[in-house]
């Protein structure tokens, strides 16, 4: 592999980019994991939650909380019987991951539960807040490190209306954020080692005061800071116990969009999107400790974790966060990682030439993306992928000139060929075992010509969703004869595409959903031909079952994932091989099968029956093929095989079975779908210790072999860009409108749609 990218310049000796050559003596940080999860059971435990609290100079402490099975009524129970159910424990490890010890805190005694309201790590050792409270929540009593503690009293409220939100102790300070439940404000109070207290003057610094203050961050030198909220802001002041100052933060700390701070050891770290900083607490100033690249592990999992520890000189990090779980809803339990950081003699990929992998405006990576990263740089590669978050101090996005680039929901556009390398021959797409290892439908669908410029990572299918019996056997989508005969026996004359909740489409934009699914029948060859009878029946069809009116959520919009489960919902009852008999009702609906849990939810009500098919063409068409989320790599980069090797690591087997929409990789899909099916059955088990009933509902891999050839029977059409679309919505508008006639319509939308085609050559 290494002849064949050789990091040549023979075809790219034109290119102006620079390129980072990694160094040996450049920062790289080995690291050891270990899963706090595996504590708890998912065979007992159907819930956990896991909280940092800190870490000394040799041990690490975790909050637990977990909650084990139970399908009963909880009402029945009594609060003995409540208090099993549930643990909150402080976990201690060491720094290579032993556990040292599991000490459960939540009980029930005496009438009142026990809990742990807050846990914390300063002057050396661990502090814990605990409460005293019944079912009810009153007759509440706090104790700090097990001894009882009274709640500290402002001169403008009364003890029995103030609670403890927040709390923090060092160097004998005691630090109260108090929450008045009468009067609905908060009040800071400091309680002094000798015993006096004193309450910060925030309006010295405010004029009219502060709406809300979060949770404090601890400072350095006898310092705390705490975030407020003035006039719709988040600002920050630090309090100097001992002096009782109370001074505005500015710079740093006031840059909330890009950096968070954190406090550990004595330390106060910034987080920002490219790293680790040490903070100078007077001046503001940072001092790198790492970047997130520069760390033996996805870039993913390091830059989504907390800081638990940081040696003086950096070397010595200790991270903990929340870990990917690709397993489903079902049964999952959260798991959290602890990662201990140890910065190595010499950088390994040293000599490695770095290139950039970013993303497109309004796009996100999946954990897949960055994991794939991992892998291909522990390969013998002569590059190295380095992630880029593509945004400014201020959160704006820019353009980082990067070489790989990932894309989500994107729009096909003529200037691809332009922007972006053809794919094509790099991948060898035509090799026949492409169609066997790949949903060769989506590729085939993102393709322009022959060529391809933005791979898919993804698929999923989109169309009509209803029962099996209210479609002619055989048929994976409708005739525009055949939707219609359909609207009026199965949905009462009401068309699910333009109407379905969520997915509401005016007229103009059926229309252009419909012209772009079959684009193929109007644009041949760059040529548009829509002066014939196909185009006209098209227009009259959408003006007659379309909406005059768009719904503010749409395909693409916010709420698309709530409003779609919504929608199916409400259908559900009526698409069971019944015919629609309410008014108004559906017998289908119009959505998109995103994720194999998404289908069982489906598919264990209706069985192998529930099917997608295609919007209504002239030829009756599967349903469309959906992929959300593509890499493309610049036409300006040096090294487009390189680029190339990394693309197919994404495809690769290992890396798509962390996908957390649908694999494109027909492997990957089956193992987590298989993964998923196994969670959900076992979910089924569980509760058929309580519910005989739930034995009934598990389900076989015949739900899997459905989902596979329902993905399997879509079809893409052609995307012919976003000047066509726009092209289309406009010109269509104006005769949905009344304003054009359809033969200057089609006059004007002929002359514009070639012009585009034809500058694009």
């Amino acid at each position: 592999m290494i002849t064949l990218i050789a990091l040549s310049s023979t075809s790219c000796a034109s290119k102006k980019k620079t390129y980072e050559v990694i160094k040996e003596d450049d920062p790289w940080y080995e690291v050891t994991t270990f899963e706090v999860s595996d504590v708890y059971s998912s065979d007992i435990y159907e819930y956990c939650y896991f909280e940092k609290i800190g870490a000394t100079e040799d041990s690490v402490y975790i909050m637990a909380e977990a909650e084990k099975y139970f399908s009963g009524d909880y009402k029945k129970l009594t609060d003995e019987e409540l208090a099993e159910l549930y643990e909150q424990s402080i976990l201690k490890f060491s720094y290579d991951g032993e556990l040292l010890e599991k000490n459960d805190y939540f009980s029930y005694k005496d009438g009142k539960f026990r809990t742990i309201q807050k846990a914390w790590v300063s002057d050396g050792q661990l502090n814990m807040l605990e409460r005293n409270f019944s079912r009810s929540g009153s007759e509440s009593n706090y104790l700090l490190n097990g001894k009882e503690l009274t709640v500290p009293q402002s001169r403008w409220n009364n003890e029995e209306d103030m609670n403890i939100s927040d709390m923090y102790t060092t160097n004998g300070y005691q630090i109260f954020n108090l929450y008045d439940s009468k009067w609905h404000d908060q009040t800071i109070i400091v309680i002094k080692p000798d015993g006096s207290q004193y309450e910060p003057a925030f309006y010295n610094v405010f004029q009219y005061g502060v709406s809300d203050i979060w949770d404090m961050i601890p400072g350095e030198d006898g310092k705390v800071v705490f975030p407020v909220i003035v006039s719709e802001d988040l600002l920050y002041v630090q309090l100097d116990l001992a002096t009782e100052t109370v001074t505005e933060l500015k710079g740093l700390y006031g840059s909330a969009e890009t950096y968070q701070l954190e406090y550990c050891n004595g330390k106060t770290i910034s987080r920002d999107m490219t790293g680790l900083n040490f903070v100078d607490s007077v001046s503001g100033t940072l001092t790198k400790i790492l970047d997130y690249n520069s760390v033996d592990e996805s870039f993913y999992d390091v830059i989504d974790t907390e800081t638990l520890y940081v040696s003086d000189d950096g070397n010595d990090v200790i991270l903990g966060g929340y870990t990917f779980n690709n397993s489903g809803s079902y049964t999952s339990l959260d798991g959290y990682k602890i990662m201990h950081l140890k910065r190595a003699d010499k950088n390994p990929n040293a000599g490695k030439t770095a290139l950039t992998l970013s993303l497109g405006e309004d796009s996100y990576p999946e954990y897949s993306d960055l994991y794939a990263a991992k892998i291909y740089n522990r390969q013998d590669n002569p590059c190295f992928i380095k992630f880029v978050m593509p945004y400014d101090d201020a959160g704006e996005y820019q353009d980082v000139k990067a070489d790989i680039l990932l894309i989500c929901n994107p729009v096909s556009d003529p200037s691809d060929s332009s922007k972006y390398v053809d794919l094509a021959p790099y991948l060898n797409i035509n090799d026949p075992s492409y169609k066997e290892d790949f949903f060769w439908n989506a590729i085939e669908a993102s393709k322009t010509g022959d060529s391809l410029y933005r791979m898919p990572l993804d698929i999923s299918a989109s169309g009509v969703i209803t029962d099996s019996s209210n479609v002619s056997s055989g048929k994976t989508g409708f005739t525009f004869d055949e939707y219609k005969k359909f609207l009026n026996d199965v949905c009462n004359g009401t068309d699910p595409i333009s109407k379905t909740p969520g997915f509401q489409m005016s007229k103009p934009e059926y229309f252009t959903k419909l012209f772009m699914n079959m684009s193929d029948v109007f644009i041949k060859d760059g040529k548009v031909h829509i002066e014939g009878e196909d185009f006209r029946s098209l227009m009259l069809f959408v003006e007659e079952y379309g909406s005059d009116q768009a719904s503010d959520n749409n395909e693409l919009g916010f709420g698309y994932v709530t409003e779609h489960n919504r929608a199916i919902t409400e259908v559900e009852a009526e698409i069971n091989g019944t015919v629609a008999t309410v008014d108004g009702k559906l017998g289908a609906v119009y959505g998109n099968f995103y994720s194999f849990e998404n289908f069982i939810d489906r598919y264990k009500l209706f069985g192998s029956t529930l099917s997608v098919y295609g919007l209504p063409s002239y030829d009756g068409r599967g349903p469309q093929t959906v992929s959300s989320e593509f890499v493309c790599i610049s036409a300006d980069t040096k090294y487009p095989e390189a680029c190339a090797e990394f693309v197919k690591t994404l495809l690769s087997y290992d890396v798509q079975c962390y996908k957390e929409s649908n694999p494109i990789n027909r492997r990957s899909l089956r193992y987590v779908s298989e993964k998923k099916l196994d969670a959900y059955n076992k979910e089924c088990d569980i509760e058929s210790k309580y519910d005989k009933a739930a034995e009934k509902t598990k389900l076989t891999k015949d739900a899997i072999d459905k989902y596979e050839a329902i993905l399997s029977s879509s079809y893409g059409g052609m995307s012919e860009g976003s000047a066509i679309e726009s092209i289309l919505m406009e010109e269509s508008s104006s005769y949905f409108n009344g304003q054009k006639s359809m033969d200057d319509v089609i006059t004007v939308m002929q002359k514009r749609l070639q012009t585009v085609l034809d500058e694009a050559k």
